[in-house]
């Protein structure tokens, strides 16, 4: 149905994610659960931060971290080359 992590990566308890829900349920609240939980979770621990490399704002996740009280604190951008 869904998962929640954080600390999978290099033992860095704040690093939150990755974080998803199955097609077929997203829409649902699902996620909003997932996240709220885990943050909690981090919370009770003794965290004072959570934080994750990227989303995409304008997608569905994005404003549920917006609303959630993330912060946006940089920005990329993809650059490609087609090779002919």
């Amino acid at each position: 149905m869904g998962f929640c992590i954080y600390g999978a990566y290099d033992g860095i308890n704040e690093r939150f994610g990755p974080f998803g829900v199955a097609a077929s349920l997203r829409g649902t609240g699902l996620g909003k659960v997932l996240l709220y939980r885990c943050l909690e979770q981090m919370r009770q621990e003794g965290l004072h931060t959570a934080w994750f490399l990227w989303t995409g704002e304008k997608e569905a996740a994005g404003h549920l971290y917006l609303r959630a009280g993330f912060t946006i604190t940089r920005r990329f951008d993809v650059m490609k080359k087609i090779l002919a």
